[in-house]
C-alpha cells in the first residue's frame, strides 16, 4: 500500500509540474479537462476512503490512463509555445521514467487488461501511451 501511495504522489507531482506550463484551461476542450479531472477527483475520493479491503491498483491504472491521455500534446486543441512544449515534455518523460525504473510497467500493464482500459483515446490505447 505504502509503495502505491508513493508511485501515485511522484505521478501526480509530475501531472502538477506539466499542468504549470499549460498557460490556460483554453488549451484542451472543455470535455477533456471534464473527464480528466473526474479521473482526479475520483482518485482522491478512494484514496480517502481506501481500506486494504479496498483495490487502489485500479485507481492507479484508471490514473494512469487519464494522465497518459491527458498529457499528450494531441489532446490539446492548440500547441505550446516552444519552450512552454519543451518544459511539459519534460515534465511528462518524469512519469516515463518513474514507470519505467521500477515494477510498475509490469503491475499496470496486468491492471490496465484486467480493468479493461484497453480504448482507445485519440487514435492509440492507454497502454500504448503508457
Amino acid at each position: 500500500m505504502l509503495r502505491q501511495g508513493y508511485f501515485i504522489k511522484t505521478i501526480a507531482d509530475s501531472v502538477e509540474k506539466y499542468t504549470n506550463y499549460i498557460p490556460d484551461d483554453s488549451y484542451y476542450p472543455a470535455e477533456e479537462w471534464n473527464r480528466v479531472t473526474d479521473v482526479w477527483i475520483t482518485t482522491t475520493n478512494n484514496i480517502e476512503t481506501f481500506t486494504p479491503e479496498g483495490n487502489l491498483q485500479i485507481t492507479t491504472a484508471t490514473t494512469m490512463s487519464a494522465n497518459a491521455a491527458f498529457m499528450s500534446p494531441n489532446s490539446r486543441s492548440r500547441p505550446l509555445t516552444l519552450e512552454n512544449e519543451l518544459r511539459a515534455y519534460k515534465a511528462s518523460g518524469g512519469i516515463s521514467e518513474i514507470v519505467l525504473s521500477s515494477i510498475w510497467d509490469e503491475e499496470l500493464e496486468r491492471d490496465f487488461r484486467r480493468v479493461g482500459l484497453e480504448v482507445s483515446w485519440y487514435g492509440r490505447s492507454p497502454l500504448d501511451l503508457l
